[in-house]
C-alpha cells in the first residue's frame, strides 16, 4: 500500500496541479478533501462565470477541472 506525501501549506504539490492550501471539511456528510490552488495563469481580469469556465478547462500536471470541489 502506498501513501501520499502531503506537502506543507503553501508548497507546490507535485503532480497535483498546484499549491497545497490545506484540508477542507466536507459539508453535510460529504468526505473531507485537500484544497489545491491551481498554478495556471488566466489572461487578465474575468467575470465569475468566465473564471469558472476557464478553470473547468485548465489542465496542470495532468490534473483538470479546478472549478469545483470534489463530489
Amino acid at each position: 500500500m502506498s501513501t501520499l506525501a502531503i506537502p506543507a501549506l503553501g508548497q507546490l504539490w507535485p503532480n497535483q496541479g498546484g499549491i497545497y492550501a490545506g484540508l477542507c471539511r466536507g459539508l453535510a456528510g460529504e468526505p473531507d478533501y485537500h484544497l489545491i490552488l491551481a498554478t495556471g495563469k488566466p489572461r487578465g481580469r474575468m467575470t465569475w462565470g468566465a473564471g469558472m469556465a476557464w478553470a473547468a478547462k485548465l489542465k496542470v500536471d495532468g490534473c483538470k477541472d479546478f472549478s469545483s470541489h470534489p463530489r
